[in-house]
Parts: C-alpha cells; sequence; structure tokens
C-alpha cells in the first residue's frame, strides 16, 4: 500500500463509525471508500471518487482544499497537492507544503504592505492635521485684517457713491454749463468748441462726436455718407489752420500748435454731450 493511500485508509477509520447510513439502510464502515460505489449520491466513496458523478475533496493539507469530479480521480494525472486523487500511483509527490509556503509568503508581503502603507496614512494625517491647525491660526491671526479692509472697501464705495451723488445733482443743476457759459455760444462758436472739444479726446473723442450727431433727426442719411474718419480729418485739418493762422498773426513764434489740454474723461464727455444738445438747439445746418 502506497503512502498516500494508507494515510487515506487511516482517516476514514477515524473518522467513520461501525455503520454508514445512505438510501434508507445502513453500510458497514468497511464499506466506506472502498473504490466502490455503495450509495446513490456517492457520499460513501468521497474519499476514492468510484461514483461517476459525483465531487471529489482534496484536503491538500496545510494548503488550502480543493475539489474536482471524480471522473478525475485516479486517471493518472495530478489534480491534488497532496497527491491524493492519485493514490494509486507514485508519481504525484506531495507538493502541498510548497505551495502553503509561497501562499503564506505572499500572505505575509501583503500584510507587511498594509502595516507600511497604515504607517503612512498615519504619518500623512499627523501631517494633514499640523497643516490644518496652521491654517487655522492664520486664519485667526488674518481676520482683523480681512475685517478691516472690508470696512475700508465698503468706506471707499461708500464715499465714491456719495461723490457720484454730488457729481450728478450739480450737472442736473446746470453748474457745469453754467461756468463753461455755454449758453452764451453762436452757432459758429458752438461747432468750433465742439471740434475742440472731441479733438482733446483724439480718435475716440471724433467717433464720440460721430455717434451723438448721427442721432440727431435729419442726420440720418447725411451719415451714411460721411464716418467718423472723415469728420476726424476735417476738424484736425481746421484744427492746423487755425493753429497756423494763430502762429502767423503773433509773428511765426513759438511753432504754431497750441499745447493739449488735459481734462478727465467723465467730464470730457459731459463736454461734448452737452455742446452737441446746445449745437441742436441752435439748428446747425
Amino acid at each position: 500500500m502506497t503512502r498516500n493511500a494508507l494515510a487515506m485508509t487511516i482517516a476514514a477509520l477515524a473518522t467513520v463509525s461501525a455503520a454508514f447510513e445512505c438510501d434508507g439502510r445502513a453500510l458497514p464502515g468497511a464499506y466506506l471508500n472502498d473504490d466502490y460505489c455503495d450509495c446513490a449520491d456517492g457520499s460513501d466513496e468521497a474519499a476514492t471518487g468510484a461514483c461517476a458523478d459525483t465531487i471529489y475533496v482534496c484536503r491538500n493539507l496545510p494548503h488550502k482544499p480543493k475539489q474536482i469530479f471524480s471522473s478525475r480521480v485516479n486517471d493518472g494525472v495530478c489534480d491534488c497537492c497532496d497527491g491524493s486523487d492519485e493514490a494509486n500511483s507514485t508519481d504525484c509527490p506531495n507538493g502541498c507544503i510548497a505551495l502553503a509556503t509561497e501562499a503564506f509568503g505572499a500572505l505575509s508581503r501583503g500584510c507587511l504592505r498594509r502595516a507600511e502603507l497604515a504607517i503612512a496614512a498615519a504619518k500623512a494625517a499627523s501631517s494633514d492635521a499640523e497643516r490644518l491647525s496652521a491654517a487655522r491660526a492664520q486664519l485667526a491671526t488674518a481676520t482683523p485684517t480681512i475685517d478691516a479692509l472690508h470696512d475700508a472697501k465698503a468706506a471707499a464705495e461708500a464715499d465714491e457713491a456719495s461723490k457720484r451723488d454730488g457729481r450728478a445733482a450739480r450737472l442736473a443743476a446746470g453748474e457745469v454749463e453754467t461756468s463753461l457759459g455755454v449758453e452764451r455760444l453762436d452757432a459758429g462758436m458752438t461747432l468750433r468748441a465742439l471740434v475742440r472739444v472731441a479733438l482733446w479726446g483724439g480718435v475716440e473723442g471724433v467717433d464720440r462726436m460721430y455717434d451723438l450727431l448721427v442721432e440727431r433727426p435729419g442726420l440720418e442719411e447725411a451719415a451714411e455718407e460721411v464716418d467718423s474718419a472723415d469728420l476726424l480729418e476735417v476738424a484736425m485739418k481746421a484744427r492746423d489752420e487755425a493753429a497756423a493762422e494763430k502762429g502767423q498773426s503773433a509773428g511765426g513764434g513759438g511753432g504754431g500748435a497750441s499745447a493739449r489740454i488735459t481734462i478727465g474723461a467723465p467730464t470730457w464727455f459731459f463736454m461734448l454731450d452737452r455742446l452737441v444738445l446746445l449745437a441742436r438747439r441752435k439748428a446747425l445746418p
């Protein structure tokens, strides 16, 4: 008897009582695992696989058990690492110890890696906690400064709104028009003032003057043939001619060009709008 067969016999004798029941009848213990199928469900030959269409269980100690079909028992192929499926052969040595050692090594490496990850996670959590604490302390320190900046912003916005309301009130009261004396200008003077104010704004100023003028009823058709570039060319030519005449009347001194006057954008836009309105009221041709 081979070593595997002897081990199976000892195991069967140790776990089976004097009688075994199947199919409603009792079988002697000697009928168990005797390589002869006595029970319809094959339960009497769990260790031999003698019964067709049943499952054979390889114990594979100290490795893990394995189930195979009974048809693969004693077929000349080693399916179980303990060789129990080929008990009549000496060609299936027990390799379960090597497999168990390999599995244990893989499990050990996995456990070690898990421990390393746990340590790294603990360190990262501690570092994150320290950074969070530092950030909270920094926020607590910066909160008064932030509040002060918010207060300063609100105060600046309120001051700007107050100045804007005051400027709007003065404009509505005609303060700028009165100080400029635009009501005393005739049609020709109004046109010259309009052109000069537009030229103060350069190309943008002339474009603005053009947009305002074409809004006047009756100028829409003329605006189709004349654009702001034409106005800019005519206005700059008129300015140069006026500067040249002024230079000649002054004896040719000073180069003939007057200095550019710098004004704020809000005042410039207001002056241009008011001059256009005045030009409309004076029924400019």
